[in-house]
């Protein structure tokens, strides 16, 4: 079976189209996946030196950064499982 020439034209285009839709998102995504990690390096380099000078120890300091961490790796992805499930 032959295609028309004007089907796969139409098809071609709307191809394109969908690629550059999708490319405007990707780098959407990008620039806020940047920022994000940027912010994040930014406070938590700072982080021990703030604890340090409200008063905490080292061994509180090193404390509350791991756990940040260890909850932050356990928490995305029931949040992500969560927002899964719960489309609206």
């Amino acid at each position: 079976m032959m295609l028309s020439q004007s089907y796969l034209y139409d098809h071609y285009l709307r191809k394109e189209m969908f690629m550059e839709k999708n490319r405007s998102l990707n780098l959407k995504y990008a620039g806020s996946q940047i920022f994000y990690f940027a912010a994040f390096a930014a406070m938590m380099g700072y982080a021990s030196v703030f604890l340090l000078d409200k008063g905490c120890t080292n061994s509180q300091i090193g404390i509350a950064l791991a756990l940040s961490s260890i909850i932050a790796v356990l928490l995305q992805p029931m949040l992500a499982s969560f927002a899964d499930n719960h489309k609206y």
